[in-house]
């Protein structure tokens, strides 16, 4: 209970103080925050609020009533169908928060309004933003708690079957939040990626994820320097769930230009068998009639993890599996694509690292595949460097 009582002491302070005073002040003529900035910031948290004000006042009642009701599993499984909108205000956490970085630095009465409360003993020495993350950390926790009460639980006693049911629902909306989160995550790097390309095209896709990056070496056709080491070019591979870029550095730090694009559906993967060329592989488009691309690592490790993950991606590619609710979401919110081109301009982007995700959510899917290329990400590095 004390968690609980801690949780909604940080919620009053969000919805009733800081969100309050910027009500306030709208209804006074005197606005600290556009309307639309307001809602972008502070998303649903008065509906979270609310949720779990109530959930607390039932928890604290059964609590003082144990002796004749001794169960509170049942109180959760009742709300469970509204841990919902838990879900609506992760999809827009990371908005929420590149708002609020931007609003920070461009209006002196909103950051004047941030600073009085977090000197306050209310904010107990934390930033107002750290108050921002709890909703997104709370569902988890449910999770872990229902768990510890159930392990506890004598077989026979009457909270054991809603025990249960509160941490199936639990579990499903903390398991739809992580897809949402994963996914976020997964879109927020396309577009930090995009940031990095010189040229004019997007590479932002709905269902476009990315997978990985590493250095290679572009071969030159037969004709030219037969392979010559001093003729080979440095390259920069891109891999997404459904295109293979190559790039070469460009001018400035972290800047690329693409050079081509090729599209997974159509490509093929094989190794270069050739005393002349050393950790070798081919990716060509059968369809067209273009070279192949011939490429080397510097190890034959990074070479076998290059063709796996590449026939990996291509195989996943003609195969799709069934797109997961979080990503399902993303794709038909008609908010997540109107804002693409808005925050690729905004420079509070460059400085927001979700790392609220790595240190809370446990990712299984695409960052393994980036760890593969984890050599092969070092030898870039050096070579950058």
């Amino acid at each position: 209970m004390t968690t609980e009582r801690t949780y909604v002491q940080n919620l009053r302070l969000l919805e009733k103080v800081v969100h309050g005073a910027i009500k306030t002040a709208s209804l006074t003529g005197r606005p600290v925050l556009p309307e639309n900035a307001r809602k972008e910031i502070f998303l649903n948290v008065g509906e979270i609020y609310a949720l779990s004000f109530d959930l607390l006042q039932e928890l604290e009642e059964r609590l003082a009533n144990w002796d004749s009701n001794p169960m509170i599993a049942d109180v959760i499984a009742m709300r469970a169908p509204f841990f919902k909108i838990y879900s609506m205000y992760s999809l827009h956490f990371n908005d929420a928060q590149l708002g609020y970085c931007k609003w920070l630095k461009s209006c002196k009465r909103f950051a004047e309004l941030i600073r009085t409360v977090e000197m306050s003993r209310l904010c107990k020495g934390l930033p107002v933003s750290s108050y921002m993350l709890c909703p997104v950390q709370r569902i988890p926790r449910y999770k872990l708690l229902l768990e510890d009460y159930q392990r506890h639980l004598p077989k026979d006693h009457p909270d054991v079957e809603n025990t249960k049911a509160a941490l199936s629902a639990i579990s499903s909306a903390a398991l739809n939040m992580n897809n949402r989160i994963v996914d976020m995550e997964n879109q927020a790097q396309v577009l930090r990626i995009q940031r990095s390309f010189t040229g004019k095209d997007n590479y932002i896709l709905p269902g476009r994820k990315y997978i990985g990056r590493g250095m290679v070496y572009l071969v030159p056709g037969r004709g030219r320097g037969k392979g010559n080491t001093k003729e080979r070019q440095q390259r920069i591979l891109f891999l997404f769930s459904d295109i293979l870029l190559v790039a070469k550095a460009g001018r400035g730090q972290g800047k690329y230009t693409i050079r081509h694009k090729l599209p997974l559906k159509e490509l093929l993967v094989s190794e270069v068998l050739s005393p002349s060329l050393q950790n070798g592989f081919c990716v060509l488009l059968p369809t067209k009639m273009t070279r192949p691309f011939r490429f080397c690592t510097k190890t034959a490790d990074e070479q076998s993890q290059w063709m796996t993950i590449l026939r990996k991606a291509i195989a996943d590619e003609s195969n799709p599996p069934p797109l997961t609710e979080g990503y399902a979401s993303l794709m038909n919110d008609p908010e997540i694509h109107n804002s693409i081109a808005a925050v690729l301009n905004d420079p509070a982007f460059e400085h927001m690292e979700p790392s609220w995700v790595r240190r809370s959510i446990r990712v299984k899917h695409a960052p393994s595949q980036r760890l593969a290329l984890s050599r092969t990400f070092k030898a870039e590095e050096k070579w950058r460097g």
